[in-house]
């Protein structure tokens, strides 16, 4: 029992550090002020960066895995995340800055895959569906601990705060200790008989998670990214203030996420639309706010819709997709997430094309969510 329970521990602490690329993005103000060249699109571009390698990583996945076995590529891309991760607190030039982050996105591309994978090839039946749950919180809580921490190093400097990566060679110790290499028999045979031909409805069905995807991950990024600034141009706080706020919506995201299963069963289809109405509202809480605590009531609603959300996207496709096509589903979903996250900086560049005012990203995104809430109740309510 006691090495059952470690193993899920070392299964689960991989969740921890792959939603971790905006865990420094409370720096910016920081950066900024050290390097005034550096423009604000520039910086935030260099936040985002690792997506557009974590979904290069991902799209090679099933190639790279005929080649790398499944333990030496998630060993692999743990000592990539650690060592890439900390290079902009030995150097802090542009490109070795940006060659840093793109190393992140390896090596969290490595990881990614195999953190959901994992729980499915060692676990079964009410277990199984249960760790999938805790490994969402558990995405959630590394997120909101890794930005609270490095938001706690900048008070030694910026650089400092790319320290958080150590916490990568933590995790490959835990794996390597207490993950079994070898896949339970019961797991490897029912892998065996789940191969299916992907109909059109479930193409559809992914088509539309992906989107959903593409959506909460573009604002999740923006807010990251741009909170920091927002606060401190705004004369709210400062950036470890800014930092304290990222991490408390997170953990509301957190908590999100452990309420969702009962949020279903009383809410059912009508969910949805409801956690994209309130995502709407948070968003636009933030932008009309006039102290710090507005900005952080906002965004702990913000966050708690939007872990919500993800989680009736993830849910909607064990509904209704065969066994045979979950990992084709999720590995879309996963691509369109990417894709969001990539993207944030170009979406937050188009939304300064219309309004300049650093509030107004969040606006844009609020009106978008509202808009698609109200077309999937109006097609709801057809129905």
């Amino acid at each position: 029992m006691k090495n059952r329970l470690l193993e899920i521990i070392g299964i689960l602490s991989l969740s921890f550090i792959i939603c971790s690329t905006m865990a420094v993005s409370s720096g910016i103000p920081e950066i900024m002020k050290e390097y005034p060249a550096y423009s604000l699109a520039s910086l935030e571009f260099l936040m985002s960066s690792p997506t557009i390698s974590i979904l290069t990583i991902i799209a090679l996945t099933p190639v790279l895995s005929r080649h790398l076995k499944e333990h030496t590529m998630i060993c692999l891309g743990l000592t990539i995340i650690g060592t890439a991760g900390i290079l902009p607190f030995f150097f802090q030039g542009y490109a070795v800055m940006l060659c840093s982050r793109i190393g992140l996105g390896v090596g969290i591309g490595f990881v990614n895959t195999y953190a959901v994978t994992l729980i499915g090839e060692h676990f079964t039946g009410e277990l199984r569906q249960k760790l999938q749950g805790i490994r969402c919180s558990t995405e959630t809580l590394g997120e909101a601990s890794l930005i609270f921490i490095a938001g706690q190093l900048l008070v030694f400097g910026w650089k400092f705060s790319y320290l958080v990566y150590l916490i990568a060679f933590v995790i490959l110790f835990l794996y390597l200790c207490f993950v079994p290499k070898e896949i339970p028999k019961e797991t490897a045979e029912e892998e065996k008989e789940s191969h299916h031909i992907i109909t059109a409805a479930e193409r559809r069905i992914i088509a539309a998670d992906a989107g959903l995807g593409f959506l909460f991950v573009a604002t999740l990024t923006a807010v990251a990214m741009r909170t920091s600034s927002f606060v401190v141009s705004s004369g709210f706080g400062d950036a470890v203030q800014a930092s304290t706020v990222l991490s408390l919506s997170i953990i509301s995201g957190f908590f999100g996420g452990i309420l969702f299963g009962k949020m279903l069963s009383r809410l059912g289809v009508m969910l949805l639309p409801a956690a994209l109405l309130c995502i709407g509202t948070g968003l636009c809480v933030v932008a009309f706010a006039n102290s710090l605590l507005m900005v952080g009531m906002g965004a702990c609603l913000f966050g708690f819709f939007a872990t919500v959300g993800l989680s009736y996207m993830f849910n909607s496709l064990s509904d209704n997709l065969h066994a045979g096509a979950l990992a084709s589903g999720n590995a879309a979903v996963l691509v369109g997430c990417n894709l969001g996250a990539a993207t944030s900086p170009f979406q937050l560049q188009f939304f300064g094309i219309i309004n300049d005012s650093l509030s107004f990203g969040y606006l844009g995104y609020a009106l978008v969510f509202i808009v698609i809430a109200v077309m999937i109740l109006i097609h709801k309510l057809k129905k």
